[in-house]
């Protein structure tokens, strides 16, 4: 399981230091972004941590906005390029 400090910052050329953008700002952002990798549903999900499958959708979103990525296959290369598994 990954462990950080919160909030996890990236730079613009990807290294995970200094001044950037906010990937996940809250233990929850990386509990979910795991879950994702894990390849888990968003219905798996939510079931998982009793939150709504909305939630989760938005949670997603987010986070490949936050990445600039457009599909799980560019989340799941992204986020291990930045030290989650």
């Amino acid at each position: 399981m990954f462990t950080c400090k919160l909030p996890i910052v990236v730079k613009a050329d990807g290294l995970a230091s200094g001044k950037g953008v906010i990937i996940c700002q809250s233990k929850k952002e990386v509990e979910i972004l795991q879950l994702i990798l894990s390849g888990r549903t968003n219905t798996e999900i939510s079931d998982s941590l009793g939150k709504s499958k909305r939630t989760i959708e938005t949670h997603r979103f987010n986070l490949m906005k936050k990445l600039n990525v457009k599909n799980l296959i560019e989340l799941s290369s992204k986020a291990k390029e930045l030290g989650f598994s």
